[in-house]
């Protein structure tokens, strides 16, 4: 969902609120202090999901969370790429994924690039 910024505390405060009341779902969140940066996981606590560990990989860029879910051990990555070239931001990424490859992954996000230029 792309609610072009939460920068107003209002506005953020409105968006989280409703998801709250539509969906009923919890919310595993990392911003920055701009107001163009921000990712977050929702899940419904309905099910049967506990939180092991959530990391910040890049403030506002990139969080993980190791969950188990219904028995099974997953972690979710969601990415929100920048608007410019940053190899950094990728790197990071990979690496994380490659230190911790004994794991199941489900990424997904807002990764602001082509995969293939040609």
């Amino acid at each position: 969902m792309n609610v072009r910024g939460l920068g107003q505390k209002q506005k953020r405060l409105q968006v989280f609120q409703w998801l709250k009341e539509h969906w009923q779902w919890d919310i595993i969140f990392s911003g920055s202090q701009s107001n163009s940066e921000g990712v977050c996981i929702l899940f419904n606590p309905k099910y049967k999901i506990k939180v092991e560990n959530v990391k910040e990989i890049v403030n506002g860029r990139i969080i993980t969370w190791e969950a188990l879910i219904e028995n099974n051990r997953f972690t979710l990555i969601n990415v929100y790429g920048p608007n410019k070239d940053n190899d950094h931001i990728f790197e990071l990424l990979n690496n994380y994924v490659l230190t911790n490859d004994e794991q199941n992954f489900i990424i997904g996000g807002d990764f602001n690039t082509t995969l293939n230029c040609t």
